[in-house]
């Protein structure tokens, strides 16, 4: 064995080691964390009467605490999912959101102004939301980002009512909507598409204000 191989070796061994005894950072990428953020904890009140724009906002600012960005992309990797419990939550302003994961307890979000929309998602790639009902304002979701790797959103068991233009404004590229078990009731519209969506087991009610 040649000094520069036994040099080598030695190099390999100690790097193995330093890298077993590394403290855990909480923020591999690919390994989700099991904790969520409940918008609660931000002051959120849920009481139907109470604006809860700024309690709102302040539970996702704290989702970037907990997200790192794969590796060469422009895309974050959430860690965190918002959690929405039981309640009534107002709103007089949009909530913007990246590509975070949230979910409702059987939660009402109503927005109180008819011309501002209610989420705003600027990067959307891999996501759900779930066990909402979205109520008031113009866009309900809005949806959007500059992708071009496939990506998946899921939307499921959600209630749409009252959108003064499209419940789902979904204008991303590279990726697939998938829809299951909605329902959406006097909306102007429904649904406005840029790449492919898939619809399982919704309902549709038009609204009269539609124009033909």
């Amino acid at each position: 064995m040649t000094t520069a191989f036994r040099y080598i070796t030695l190099f390999l061994v100690l790097a193995v080691a330093a890298f077993a005894l590394m403290p855990a950072t909480g923020h591999n990428y690919g390994t989700p964390s099991t904790s969520t953020i409940n918008v609660k904890d931000f002051g959120a009140v849920g009481d139907g009467k109470t604006d809860d724009t700024k309690a709102i906002r302040k539970a996702f600012e704290a989702v970037w605490g907990t997200s790192r960005k794969y590796p060469g992309t422009a895309y974050f990797l959430e860690m965190s999912p918002v959690v929405f419990p039981t309640g009534h939550y107002k709103i007089s302003e949009p909530i913007s959101v990246n590509n975070t994961t949230i979910r409702g307890e059987g939660a009402i979000i109503e927005q109180t102004d008819p011309e501002q929309d209610i989420f705003i998602f600027s990067s959307a790639w891999c996501m759900k939301i779930s066990g909402f009902t979205f109520a008031g304002g113009r866009h309900h979701l809005r949806l959007s980002n500059p992708n071009l790797d496939t990506g998946m959103i899921q939307i499921e068991n959600c209630r749409f009512y009252g959108a003064s233009a499209v419940a789902i404004d979904f204008r991303t590229q590279s990726t697939t909507l998938a829809i299951d078990d909605c329902v959406f009731l006097e909306c102007l519209q429904v649904l406005t598409i840029v790449d492919g969506a898939i619809s399982r087991s919704c309902a549709t009610a038009g609204s009269p204000r539609i124009k033909t």
